[in-house]
């Protein structure tokens, strides 16, 4: 599981590595913004979270955001499912990964 994110506009992509994380089940991800900082959390519950990355980035109001699926190999293709995708505006979360 990666936390991948573009610190500047048409930049480098830098990335955290969930460590021995090669993911074959279920889990929940979440991505948290507090003004210009964006936090990933992974959880295999739903309920209890656990931080992935965070970093700040100079951002307007309103961002992109995106989830993906990736072998890690150009010449092998992968698909996902991704359900329960859910958009809750900052004042809701408070900074907070939701429980």
């Amino acid at each position: 599981m990666f936390f991948q994110r573009r610190l500047a506009t048409g930049g480098a992509t830098s990335q955290t590595i969930l460590a021995g994380a090669r993911i074959t089940a279920s889990y929940w991800m979440k991505l948290v913004r507090s003004g210009d900082t964006l936090t990933g959390y992974w959880s295999s519950t739903g309920t209890s979270w656990s931080p992935l990355g965070s970093d700040t980035i100079s951002m307007g109001a309103n961002v992109l955001i995106g989830v993906v699926v990736t072998s890690g190999a150009s010449t092998v293709s992968s698909t996902a499912t991704f359900t329960d995708l859910d958009i809750v505006p900052e004042s809701t979360s408070a900074g907070q990964p939701f429980q």
